[in-house]
């Protein structure tokens, strides 16, 4: 750990509406390392309305106020809006959700150091996706008497491009490889880039599922994205080859994604990420969970 965060937040909730407000700030722990943004404040205010069954409208607003004890960094504020209108059908032997969604994301900056090209960047980025599954299954003597499941599943995402060069970073990084990251729909965490992407992810899972209990004894999973485009969203100004060449790639990295559970008191799960292109592992995770009230 190399910075400590000290936060403090308060909310409200309706029937369709969150509410919320909250400063954060972090003080380094480690020597050496410079201070990060503080939020002072963020203002939440997320919406969200289910029509009938399936239908399902997303409203999320916020603003937030960065400072820097640095004068010669940027700071001022942002307004992030994610709107979001999915169709999300659910059947026995599967599911069907597609979703359009439109982000919008400006800012007002100030720089005492330093003129700014943009001092009020702005953009605004369409996205469309379609998420699908079937499921199938089996009887199975395996491991005694299971019913095993087969589910093949397409994530189809297209999100166009827009120049974002001129934005600051307050809070963003990229996303850590994992399994979960192939079916989203940004590869940003944080709120100061909107990424373009147009992809098709295929994956596979399978279950094997206690008769007599009805609970789900293990679970594998096994996805990988084919990129059609050449990624051009970064958060530095000029990327380096390294990161062009990275952005530029057709395949992801193989995720792999296992989960079960021993007996009653023990779980175990593991994220597993194999980079194809370079024949090496990228990542290995492994984590052991005991429950003594089971």
């Amino acid at each position: 750990m190399t910075h400590l965060r000290r936060r403090a937040s308060i909310g409200y909730k309706t029937k369709h509406w969150n509410y919320s407000l909250a400063t954060k700030d972090f003080q380094v722990i480690t020597r050496g390392l410079s201070d990060q943004y503080s939020v002072e404040p963020e203002v939440s205010i997320d919406g969200y309305y289910r029509f009938g069954s399936s239908l399902i409208l997303n409203l999320n607003n916020s603003h937030a106020i960065f400072d820097h004890s640095n004068p010669n960094l940027v700071t001022g504020s942002r307004n992030r809006m994610d709107y979001d209108l999915s169709w999300d059908k659910r059947w026995t032997w599967g599911y069907f959700q597609p979703q359009l969604r439109v982000k919008h994301l400006s800012y007002d900056l100030d720089s005492d150091g330093s003129p700014l090209v943009n001092q009020s960047p702005s953009v605004t980025v369409p996205v469309a996706s379609v998420d699908s599954s079937i499921f199938f299954e089996r009887d199975t003597n395996i491991f005694g008497g299971y019913t095993q499941t087969f589910e093949p599943r397409l994530y189809y995402l297209k999100a166009e491009f827009r120049d974002q060069s001129d934005f600051p970073d307050f809070d963003t990084r990229e996303f850590t490889p994992s399994y979960d990251r192939l079916f989203r729909d940004e590869r940003f965490n944080g709120g100061d880039r909107i990424s373009d992407e147009e992809r098709l992810t295929i994956a596979l899972t399978t279950r094997f599922i206690d008769k007599n209990s009805g609970q789900e004894r293990f679970t594998a999973s096994i996805a990988q994205s084919i990129n059609y485009i050449d990624r051009r969203i970064t958060l530095s100004a000029i990327p380096s080859a390294l990161e062009l060449a990275e952005l530029s790639r057709r395949q992801s990295p193989l995720a792999l994604k296992l989960s079960g559970r021993m007996n009653v008191n023990w779980r175990f799960t593991s994220d597993i990420i194999y980079d194809t292109h370079d024949s090496e592992l990228e990542k290995s995770s492994f984590s052991l969970r005991y429950n003594d009230r089971q």
